[in-house]
């Protein structure tokens, strides 16, 4: 069985975590995200599910390169 989070719920717990556990930083560059800088929220391990654990905030770009290269890329 498969439970699924209410939207609302879900957008508190995002903006809870892009707010309070990285400070509205990427979690590689340190750079605050605002104006030309956009945060993207991936899995740091695609194999694993999109859980709380295995969420990290990224920079676009560096975004790309965990996809593209993997852990490897840090």
């Amino acid at each position: 069985m498969t439970a699924y989070v209410p939207v609302l719920t879900y957008c508190r717990f995002l903006a809870h975590f892009t707010h309070q556990v990285w400070r509205s930083r990427c979690a590689v560059s340190n750079r605050r995200f605002g104006g030309h800088i956009i945060l993207t929220l991936t899995r740091w391990d695609p194999a694993l599910p999109p859980v709380p654990y295995n969420l990290v905030l990224l920079m676009q770009n560096e975004a790309q390169k965990l996809h593209e290269k993997g852990h490897a890329a840090f």
